[in-house]
């Protein structure tokens, strides 16, 4: 699905919401990429959380996360539904802190997931899609940017990463 000729990938671990891969471009040095789809119940979540804190302590090279963390960390990355839960927001940023992993910001879309309607109550909006990564990533790829673009079939999202220059702009 990539041209092997421009850049590696090789599968280092993987669970039920994450496969973590090392990739190797050949003119850069590699990295680490975890592909995130945190499950929705948060029971299960706070396994991943887990998971991620046990591999920040192992890991010693460039790693970068993206996908659906089906979290937020803010009032401010929600709209509409019932009221944040300030707890599961402070769950999910201690996480982000504890591991040092930064948030790349975004250009497009601050709401990456539409959800469904329910009576006497708004439609949600969340910003459950993103992109963070270590220092020593963002170090190594310091011109990359998370670009949102709108959703076509799906109630998420999609997300393109920009590694060496903004192609969006």
């Amino acid at each position: 699905m990539w041209n092997q000729a421009s850049f590696s990938v090789e599968l280092v671990e993987k669970g039920e919401q994450y496969i973590l891969t090392r990739i190797t471009f050949h003119n850069k040095k590699p990295f680490l990429f975890s592909a995130i789809y945190a499950n929705p119940r948060l029971e299960k979540r706070k396994e991943l959380w887990d998971t991620v804190r046990r591999q920040h302590a192992m890991i010693q090279e460039p790693w970068m996360l993206a996908g659906d963390f089906n979290d937020i960390v803010s009032t401010e990355e929600k709209r509409g539904g019932a009221p944040v839960d300030l707890n599961v927001c402070a769950t999910f940023g201690s996480v982000l802190d504890n591991c040092q992993l930064l948030d790349l910001g975004y250009s497009g879309p601050l709401f990456t997931w539409k959800g469904p309607k329910f009576q006497h109550l708004d439609r949600v909006f969340k910003r459950l899609d993103r992109v963070v990564a270590n220092a020593q990533w963002r170090m190594a790829f310091d011109e990359a940017v998370a670009h949102v673009i709108p959703r076509v079939y799906s109630d998420h999202c999609p997300i393109i990463l920009s590694l060496d220059k903004d192609i969006f702009g």
